[in-house]
Parts: C-alpha cells; structure tokens; sequence
C-alpha cells in the first residue's frame, strides 16, 4: 500500500486524475452559502447594507476584540454580546413597526438583525462613554442599537448621548422614541459637524463611504476632541484607520463577523483604542 501510494504521487497523470476530487474539495467551501440564496431571494428584499445575525462563534470572537480594545475581561465582553438578546425584541419590534410603512419598504428587510453592529452595543457597554458620534446613520439602526446600549448604561449611572450626522435629508427614520432619549441626529455634511463638535468624544463610529481619503478627512476633523482613552471604530478598512491610530499613537485591530444563514461572507470592521 505505501509503495502505491508512493507511485501515486510521482505519477504525471496525478494532476488531470484528482481535478475532480480538487474541484470538488474547492466547492465545499462555497456550496453551504450558494444554497441560501434561493431562500435569501423569496424572504429577503435588501439590495444593498444587507443585515443579518452572527453565528455563536463570531460573538466569540467579537468578545475577544471587544475585551482587547477596552480592557475588560473576556467573561464581561461576551456578556454584554449575550446581554442584546434581552434588547432584540423590542428594538425588532420598534424597526418593523417604522420600516414596514416607509418608502424604501420593498428594498428593506424591516427586522433589526444588528450584524457588524453588535460591535456598538458591546463597545458602548463596555466603555461607559459620555459622548458617542457616530459618522453616517442611514436609516439609525446603529444609533438605535448605540442608544439601546446607553439607556443600559444610565440605569447603571453611568448616563451617555450618541449624536449623529448625516448628509441624507431621509436619514434616521429609526431615531425616534425611546431611542430618541439618548440620541439625536444632524443633518449635515459630516466633516464641518466634526470639527464644530463641541464636546470630548469618547467613542467615535464612522460608516460613510468606503474612500480611505475622505475617511481620513473625518478623523482629523475629530482629532482635538479625541482623548487618550478614546475609542474609533470603522466600518471599512481602508487603511485609514490604521495610519490615523500609528499617528496618534494607538493601537490597531480588524475583526471579520460570520453571518449566520445568510450567503454574505460578513464584514470586517476596523478598531483603533
């Protein structure tokens, strides 16, 4: 049997034999996302910021990154991811209820699956920030979920406010109450919001428009309000970040999220604290 085997591997016709053991090694990797499609297709409406859930083992990971970047322990971390749960309903409740009456209602799913978001909920929860600015709120699932997190926070007495801007007259149609209690939004253009901003901001999120220039841009806009122990968080990872954190001194991690059935291969996000 070794000597067959040894035979096999120096054989020239290996290489056309094994195409389709290789062609098939190759599918499985894909073969579990290409079959969600057809029901992604019937039950979904989104063409583009797609959202879904994260599998039990990205939360894992994301309370690793989460424990790194703030320097709580892990323990903690994942119990502020496992803590959304207890937020999901109502917040789900409160997108369907708004989205499923708006005019983009046959381009958006109206759940709040929070995704890459789930990322806010757990840095907030950690952080105790004061001052939250998120970049970019499209329709404010992000600040709802910042918000959901903050009104944990000031139960806790530890009170905090997420502003956020964006240039879209449309954006924002989640900020409402009870949301709205610990969020407010501008609609401006982002970088004359940034550097007007008058507070120290504790946590800064950007999700605009994945240009590593204009991001840039947006951080220096916000650089003097920056404390040492502030945190900034992208939706992208351009590479902005990164140079903006060796700059100022901070360190730099990414982290990829796995969607839970649904085809998108996630998104990565990009942490500088």
């Amino acid at each position: 049997m070794r000597r067959w085997k040894r035979w096999l591997k120096s054989c020239p016709l290996i290489l056309p034999l094994s195409m389709p053991y290789r062609l098939w090694l190759a599918l499985s990797y894909y073969l579990p996302l290409l079959s969600r499609i057809p029901r992604w297709l019937i039950r979904s409406r989104e063409h583009s910021n797609f959202t879904y859930n994260l599998t039990e083992s990205s939360k894992r990971c994301l309370a690793d990154v989460v424990s790194i970047a703030t320097g709580v322990d892990w323990t903690t971390a994942a119990g502020y991811i496992s803590e959304f749960e207890q937020e999901f309903d109502s917040l789900d409740a409160h997108c369907r209820q708004i989205l499923s009456d708006g005019a983009d209602r046959y381009l958006t799913d109206p759940g709040a699956k929070p995704g890459r978001r789930l990322a806010y909920y757990a840095l907030v929860r950690a952080l105790k920030p004061r001052v939250v600015v998120e970049a970019g709120a499209a329709r404010g699932l992000g600040t709802c979920i910042v918000a959901a997190a903050l009104r944990r926070n000031a139960a806790e007495g530890r009170p905090g406010k997420v502003h956020a801007v964006d240039v879209e007259a449309t954006a924002g149609a989640l900020i409402r109450v009870p949301y709205q209690t610990f969020a407010d939004l501008s609609i401006s253009d982002s970088e004359g919001f940034l550097r007007q901003f008058p507070a120290p901001v504790d946590l800064f999120i950007y999700d605009i428009v994945n240009e590593a220039e204009f991001e840039l841009r947006q951080y220096r806009a916000i650089e003097k309000q920056l404390g040492g122990r502030s945190v900034l968080l992208s939706v992208w990872t351009t590479g902005a970040l990164r140079e903006f954190a060796g700059q100022t001194g901070r360190h730099h991690v990414t982290f990829r999220d796995e969607p839970a059935d649904h085809w998108h291969p996630g998104c990565r996000i990009a942490i500088a604290y």
